[in-house]
């Protein structure tokens, strides 16, 4: 058992809103109290500076599956479209300067494609289905490709989660399901480890418990889908540390680059209920999908999300971001439901742990960048057209 000893308390704690104690060499700051108190310091204009994809605007490009977006130091913007397996670069005026990319298996050619990181207006790119990074220069030219190498101990592999600034890698164990599994909830460990920049995978940082999974399997079918409202682990990176929340509790893990945990930065506050039409309409999206589904498979599935219920309560967050400053950024979680049909609620810490208070961002906006001034995200509209939308931050 971890013996506890308190560090600040008495009228310090009263004041600040905040204790501190060590946990078996884990300092663990706890806030009851914003700083900000009952008003946000920061605030992010409602109406877009940009717009890019807006159809009332001349010449106007059509987005379609944009799954990451950067702000570039050279004020482009770096689209990357799932659709069109490319980067599209547009000017500080949205207007389109080039693309780079493409679909195939060639050199700079994808299947699917997720955004990793930039370093210094380079671009990161990780195919998924041919697990292969792409490296493209500033001018959208593919200078390096790489698999990730090594006897890393995964059944699954590792697939990149983030990178360090120094070129690194973090990467995480894949979880799956095979055949003859038995159904029912699980929650795997994972574990984090650094990759070089030509993919070698390295020494272990920590490990992590892994999304609440569902496995479902018959004799013939078998997946592993994320649990209704269970808990997931969210992972960013500040330099060379690491920032993890697991779902279990209202808290932020920093760990250093030795692998071992540096603080905690917890807030005490009550969670929030899973309500009731939530699962019901949950529900019914899993009833549509069943309808698709192989009769048997889909009879199996819905008995496994049955059997495994739903929690009383969601996990704090569904979302993490570090911003240019080395502020966390973490979404308050409401739910599958309630997620894009009003605006977004953050929960900030600054660099050093203090729980500044809340931001909220535009309805229909998923965050992909924090800037020190801008918020960069994908918008979509009731009809599912995207754009990405710059809003000004007011730090």
């Amino acid at each position: 058992m971890a013996l506890f000893a308190a560090v600040a308390c008495g009228d310090d704690a009263g004041r600040s809103g905040r204790t501190t104690v060590d946990s078996a060499g884990v300092r663990v700051v706890t806030s009851t109290i914003p700083v900000w108190g009952d008003s946000a310091a920061w605030t992010i204009d409602s109406v877009p500076l940009l717009a890019i994809g807006d159809p009332t605007r001349p010449a106007a490009a059509l987005l379609i599956d944009i799954v990451g977006v950067r702000l570039l130091d050279d004020g482009r913007f770096a689209l990357l479209s799932n659709e069109e397996k490319a980067i599209l670069y547009f000017d500080s005026s949205g207007l389109p300067v080039g693309r780079a990319g493409g679909r195939g298996n060639g050199t700079g050619e994808f299947h699917q494609v997720t955004l990793i990181g930039t370093v210094s207006d380079s671009i990161l790119v990780w195919d998924h289905e041919l697990d292969r990074g792409t490296m493209f220069s500033p001018g959208g030219r593919p200078v390096r490709t790489f698999s990730l190498t090594g006897d890393s101990g995964s059944r699954y592999g590792y697939a990149p989660a983030a990178r360090f600034d120094n070129g690194d890698l973090l990467v995480a164990a894949r979880v799956g399901a095979t055949l003859g599994e038995r159904t029912g909830s699980r929650r795997d460990p994972v574990p984090l480890r650094r990759a070089t920049a030509s993919g070698l995978v390295g020494e272990q940082v920590i490990v992590v418990p892994g999304n609440e999974l569902l496995v479902v399997s018959t004799t013939q079918h078998v997946s592993a889908m994320e649990r209704p409202f269970g808990r997931r682990t969210l992972i960013g990176t500040n330099r060379d540390e690491v920032r993890v929340t697991t779902g279990e509790r209202d808290e932020v893990m920093v760990v250093r680059p030795n692998g071992q945990k540096g603080q905690v930065w917890r807030i005490d506050r009550p969670g929030r209920a899973v309500d009731s039409s939530d699962r019901a309409i949950q529900t019914a999206r899993y009833q549509a999908q069943a309808a698709q589904l192989p009769a048997t498979f889909a009879s199996a599935m819905l008995a496994a999300i049955a059997e495994a219920g739903v929690p009383s309560e969601l996990p704090p967050f569904d979302q993490l971001l570090v911003d240019a400053t080395g502020a966390t950024w973490l979404r308050e979680n409401v739910g599958p439901v309630r997620r894009d049909i009003g605006p977004q609620h953050w929960t900030i810490f600054d660099r050093k742990g203090r729980w500044l208070g809340q931001v909220s961002t535009p309805a229909g906006l998923v965050v992909h960048q924090v800037t020190r001034d801008r918020i960069v995200g994908i918008w979509t509209d009731l009809d599912g057209v995207q754009q990405v939308h710059v809003h000004a931050l007011r730090r």
